[in-house]
This record gives C-alpha cells, sequence and structure tokens, in this order.
C-alpha cells in the first residue's frame, strides 16, 4: 500500500511539472523538481526513467526560457 501511494505521488509530481512546464511558473517548476528528487532519493521503485524524462524537460525548459 505504502508503495503504491509513493508512486502515485509520484506521478501527481511528474503531472505537476508537465503543467509548470506549460504554464511556465518557476517557482512551480521548482516545488516539482524538489517532490521528484525526494521521491527518487527515497524510494527506488520510481523508474529511472521518470526522473531523467522529467529531468531533460525541465534543462529544456531552461534553455529554452530566456533569463
Amino acid at each position: 500500500m505504502f508503495r503504491l501511494i509513493v508512486r502515485l505521488a509520484a506521478l501527481i509530481a511528474q503531472f505537476i511539472l508537465h503543467i509548470s512546464l506549460t504554464l511556465g511558473s518557476k517557482l512551480i517548476l521548482l516545488k516539482s523538481i524538489f517532490l521528484l528528487t525526494c521521491f527518487w532519493l527515497y524510494n527506488k521503485m520510481i523508474s529511472y526513467t521518470i526522473f531523467i524524462e522529467c529531468s531533460l524537460q525541465t534543462m529544456f525548459y531552461f534553455l529554452r526560457t530566456p533569463h
């Protein structure tokens, strides 16, 4: 049951990341990165694919956004 909750929370964090990349809100983006990192560090159930995909999306977001 705990693993199901953690996986669900990871999917929610990934969904928040997709929304923040679409809307361009850096605060939501940073919160979702923090959530994903915490879940990834504390529970290896989350696949590396989700983490790498979100990391790449974040990198592309910062590359295409003028600072």
